[in-house]
């Protein structure tokens, strides 16, 4: 069975023991410093290692400079030997979680780089793109918004994330 553990790596004093005597058997660190420490501690403990990357922050993630930085934030992570990468915010802008409304205010509204795209095929490309980016026995997944898209569709549309075709990139969601 698997037992993950989220470590964040600003808060780099763990208690190994305890995450050891918890029973798991992977944790997954996000992509920022001591990530290289944290990994090589749960190495010797042999755990499976995960690397969770933002992967467009507040940025339209067909940017230029969003796409740049996704590749030196893969590359970092590849640093790593993770078994696993996740993506986290794999999405146009916007949280999903304010469902009283169709869409979250804070969406990424159509900018020079989005404009009159199909949002949805663009993040798909890029998971394209991701995939072939890694070596294929690394698994790659990525944080999704629920499965919503009967109730919202519109957020399919503004954030891209339409699960049925997206993960035929991903092993994990």
């Amino acid at each position: 069975m698997r037992k993950a553990v989220f470590l964040f790596p600003k808060h780099s004093n763990y208690d190994w023991q305890e995450l050891v005597d918890s029973g798991i058997n992977e944790v997954m660190i996000g992509l920022h410093p001591p990530a290289e420490k944290l990994a090589n501690q749960a190495r010797n403990l042999n755990f499976k290692i995960g690397v969770s990357i933002t992967s467009f922050e507040d940025m339209c993630p067909l940017d230029p400079k969003s796409f740049h930085r996704l590749e030196n934030l893969l590359h970092q992570a590849l640093k790593l030997n993770p078994q696993t990468i996740w993506l986290d915010h794999f999405r146009f802008g916007g949280h999903w979680e304010d469902l009283k409304r169709n869409l979250p205010d804070d969406r990424h509204l159509p900018c020079q780089w989005c404009r009159d795209t199909d949002r949805v095929e663009e993040l798909c490309k890029l998971a394209s793109w991701v995939r072939s980016s890694i070596h294929r026995e690394i698994e790659l997944g990525y944080f999704a918004m629920p499965l919503y898209g009967h109730k919202t569709p519109e957020l399919i549309s503004e954030m891209g994330q339409d699960h049925q075709r997206l993960c035929k990139n991903f092993e994990e969601l």
